[in-house]
């Protein structure tokens, strides 16, 4: 099962803070997806299972991550617009 997501960009600034490497594989996403389909069937993987994320913990988060995502979920212009210029300056590190 290959499981990836942009859904914890929403947590950037917030206390997750991703590497580079992740933040390139969320904007890369079909490269990263076509990297698991010829990885898997170079090794001879019978069944693939891509499984989108979801929301299914939302309500489980607490403190900085709770405000982050009821912030991103509301599509709070200040939230997305700080998420964009933190990807942006990782980027170019």
């Amino acid at each position: 099962v290959a499981n990836a997501g942009l859904h914890l960009l929403h947590f950037y600034g917030q206390g997750q803070e991703p590497s580079n490497l992740s933040i390139r594989k969320w904007i890369d996403y079909e490269s990263w997806l076509q990297g698991v389909w010829d990885r898997c069937k170079d090794l001879g993987v019978k069944v693939l299972l891509f499984k989108t994320t979801n929301f299914v913990c939302d309500k489980r988060y607490y403190g900085a991550f709770k405000n982050g995502n009821r912030l991103y979920s509301a599509k709070d212009a200040a939230t997305l617009s700080k998420c964009a210029k933190l990807v942006q300056a990782a980027l170019k590190r």
